[in-house]
């Protein structure tokens, strides 16, 4: 599950795509986490599985993923969304 990073300001500005596995010990000054909704983080089969291991190892990325930010921290979800050409609706997720 990868996420966006931004850094930088004016013609500075970059934007970095990071996936959650490779941010031990890695802090960026602005972390933006998308896609917060059940079914995408945590992942629908994490969700449904009988082995809580899965649930659990995707609350720890988003944990590390919270603790990458130095300044601040922006968490984002939609509430509803296109898939598959019919409209779903979303529930935040509380990961």
């Amino acid at each position: 599950m990868g996420r966006w990073h931004f850094f930088g300001s004016g013609a500075s500005m970059r934007i970095r795509f990071v996936f959650l596995e490779f941010v031990y010990y890695v802090y960026f000054p602005n972390v933006f986490l998308c896609g917060m909704e059940d079914g995408l983080f945590p992942g629908y089969m994490s969700i449904m599985s009988d082995d809580n291991e899965e649930l659990e190892e995707e609350r720890r990325l988003c944990y590390v993923a919270i603790t990458r930010a130095m300044k601040k921290l922006t968490i984002s979800y939609a509430k509803k969304r296109m898939v598959r050409g019919e409209t779903q609706y979303n529930v935040v997720s509380i990961c």
